[in-house]
């Protein structure tokens, strides 16, 4: 029951360090101004994802203002004159746990297949 409860425990402790980890790579672009040529490609399609999600809602809503403020910000990135507005998605899906959701959190900062790399690190130290 307290091992249960102990990894638990741990396991939560650590996809919190991921998410955190996340937040603070977005947070890096931000305020160092980062070009979008140079971030991994994974990095900014994440960011064009996430910032163009709902712009369809949006446009049935008539809100222009919005798709426009959205499309600007977009356009200065891939442009690399304005990265001030940076963000990812750095939360795990609600609900979703695992090495599958791990991978996905990890290649929003440009890390693709961590445990391939990991994995084949072991097998070289053996």
């Amino acid at each position: 029951m307290y091992l249960k409860c102990a990894l638990l425990l741990l396991t939560s402790k650590f996809e919190c360090f991921l998410e955190e980890l996340v937040e603070e790579v977005a947070n890096w672009v931000r305020t160092e101004s980062i070009p979008c040529s140079a971030l991994p490609i994974e990095v900014t399609t994440h960011y064009t994802h996430h910032r163009s999600f709902n712009l369809e809602s949006q446009y049935n809503q008539a809100k222009f203002d919005e798709i426009k403020i959205r499309a600007t910000a977009l356009a200065k990135f891939w442009l690399d004159h304005d990265s001030s507005d940076f963000d990812i998605d750095c939360k795990f899906s609600y609900g979703k746990h695992g090495e599958k959701e791990v991978a996905k959190l990890l290649c929003r900062i440009g890390v693709p297949t961590p445990f391939k790399v990991a994995n084949q690190a072991i097998f070289v130290a053996l």
